[in-house]
């Protein structure tokens, strides 16, 4: 915001001096600081996490054909554990979008991401199906509270000029999650040798699958704790200083020529 001096004088010949305040809008401030550095480890680290979600939720139709055996399967429970991700997404995407708007954007984030890759991660050595299907579920309640955050995050550094076509190009990380998830589960399940037994325990190589698509959730989750909030959520919670701080380290990141005001 700018504060202009105004002097008026009246037809006496008295002068008054009145300020006048500039407000900037927020969407002119996203203007100011262009695109640069800042939105392309932003897009990066975003699309980091829609893959995450990606790879857990197609993960499962990889692992049921080696797993049926070590859990013992029958059609009704490949049935539902393959629903019970969406279940948990379902349940994650209220209780998680309800916190995004109270404790932040970021901070959500992070934290679902962790749940996410925490649960997939006990998926792995769970050794009975009830345990596994409990794990699985925490993994989906993850997964519905990143999909939705993540985008709210993303599109709140966008300028209304570019929003509809970041979205798009955000989503197209999806498609690289299957990618991913597809790709390495040519690679590790096939791997007998990968396998592990210690009395009645196994840790056979689909476990190993099951364990390795935690990573890209758990990196992102470490990496956002780099990443700034929302500075619309800040200004949404009255923290204007803050998000003035977060815009000026934008511009500047960015290296914009535009001057912010």
């Amino acid at each position: 915001m700018n504060k202009i001096s105004i002097i008026i004088v009246d037809k006496n010949g008295v002068q008054s001096q009145h300020t006048k305040t500039k407000v900037t809008t927020y969407e002119d401030a996203l203007l100011s600081c262009g695109r640069g550095k800042f939105h392309i480890i932003l897009l990066v680290l975003c699309g980091w996490a829609v893959s995450s979600d990606a790879i857990e939720v197609l993960s499962v139709s990889f692992l049921l054909p080696s797993a049926t055996c070590d859990l013992s399967l029958t059609s009704s429970d490949k049935g539902l554990l393959n629903s019970i991700v969406f279940v948990g997404m379902m349940i994650g995407g209220y209780i998680w979008g309800s916190l995004a708007d109270k404790w932040g954007r970021r901070n959500i984030l992070m934290w679902s991401l962790l749940v996410n890759g925490i649960g997939n991660l006990a998926s792995s050595v769970s050794q009975v199906f009830w345990l596994f299907l409990i794990c699985r579920f925490v993994s989906g309640i993850g997964v519905g509270g990143s999909m939705p955050v993540v985008f709210t995050y993303y599109t709140e550094f966008q300028h209304k000029s570019k929003r509809g076509a970041m979205i798009s190009l955000l989503a197209t990380f999806w498609m690289a999650g299957n990618i991913v998830a597809a790709g390495l589960a040519w690679i590790v399940i096939p791997r007998e040798y990968l396998s592990f037994v210690s009395g009645d325990f196994t840790f056979h190589s689909w476990r190993v699958f099951v364990a390795l698509c935690t990573i890209p959730s758990i990196t992102s989750a470490a990496m956002f704790v780099l990443m700034p909030e929302s500075p619309k959520y800040l200004l949404q919670m009255g923290r204007e200083q803050d998000a003035i701080a977060v815009l000026y380290n934008v511009h500047a990141s960015n290296k914009s020529t535009a001057a912010l005001q």
